[in-house]
């Protein structure tokens, strides 16, 4: 650190530079990494409920309270979020069964937040979604690289926004008590960075602990309607088998027959390696569309190969 500053002094010198102010300077005001190192690791599954049982159980034990987990909606299947100074226990941990690929985000706080503010917040919420967002080069060029303040403001109030590691690239969580306000508050944040945004992508998600009662009592535990302006398809890759969509079809009709929803928009794309089925949901609760989809997958873990749940929104 002595080294680091005499090398800033230097510099500023040579360029006749003001010198920095000295409470930008001292250590006081540097967190170490062990205070605002945040990882989301994310991972994609086989379709069996055991799979995520090995895995929550596997990092339990390992990381104790120190983790969050998340039934995600999208591209992957389960977040498990975690101080990142706490990786190294995961890395003999042997291997997870079930797990089809992952990734990682380490991600750092600003400002007074800490791994710890987010992990006892999030753990207490719901649901959650978890944006990565770029700025537009040109854009970073003229703001004169990114602006940590000015993000931090709009984020208040909001959710938690963090820098990952990877160039360019912040992160926005929202957590919350009902899919309504996490849309809502993202639509918020987004639309005032809207002509500064490169590339966008979110993942919504569920408290696992809020999902174990889902599987269980459904409707009668998570009974928030789905919003009339969003639309649900659910994108399920069947496994290139014999008879495969007409099995698959046996055990959705029997499934279905079971909840409030009906099938409202199906459609078949068939290539040599595989076979998409799309299912559109519009009517029901959001507990209601998560228990289908999880007992769908349960009942059908032999003919699926992986799922994901795209939530579109209308504009009028």
């Amino acid at each position: 650190m002595r080294l680091f500053r005499h090398t800033v002094t230097t510099i500023r010198k040579y360029l006749k530079m003001p010198s920095l102010p000295s409470d930008l300077t001292t250590s006081d005001h540097l967190k170490s990494l062990d205070e605002v190192g945040l990882r989301l690791s994310l991972f994609r599954l086989y379709p069996d409920q055991d799979f995520e049982d090995d895995l929550i159980e596997s990092f339990s034990k390992r990381l104790g309270e120190n983790v969050a987990f998340f039934k995600i909606f999208g591209a992957y299947d389960i977040a498990c979020i975690y101080p990142s100074y706490i990786d190294h226990k995961m890395l003999y941990s042997g291997s997870i069964l079930g797990i089809r690929s992952f990734s990682n985000l380490d991600c750092i706080c600003w400002k007074d937040s800490t791994h710890s503010d987010i992990l006892s917040d999030i753990k207490n919420r719901d649901v959650l979604s978890i944006t990565s967002f770029s700025i537009n080069q040109d854009d970073l060029q003229n703001m004169g690289g990114i602006r940590p303040d000015y993000l931090l403001n709009l984020s208040k109030d909001i959710g938690f926004y963090l820098n990952a590691f990877s160039s360019g690239e912040q992160i926005l969580i929202i957590p919350g008590q009902s899919m309504a306000e996490i849309i809502s508050k993202g639509e918020e944040f987004f639309k005032k960075i809207d002509k500064y945004l490169y590339r966008i992508h979110s993942l919504y998600g569920v408290n696992f602990n809020f999902v174990k009662d889902i599987d269980i009592k459904g409707n009668k535990i998570w009974t928030e309607e789905i919003n009339d302006e969003l639309s649900l398809l659910w994108e399920v890759d069947l496994a290139p088998k014999q008879n495969v969509e007409y099995d698959f079809r046996s055990i959705l009709t029997d499934s279905f027959a079971k909840f409030r929803y009906k099938l409202i928009a199906t459609n078949f794309k068939t290539s040599l390696e595989k076979v998409d089925f799309y299912c559109e949901f519009k009517d029901g609760s959001w507990g209601e569309m998560t228990k289908a989809i999880r007992q769908i997958r349960k009942d059908s873990k032999d003919l699926i190969l992986s799922t994901k749940l795209h939530i579109f929104k209308h504009y009028n």
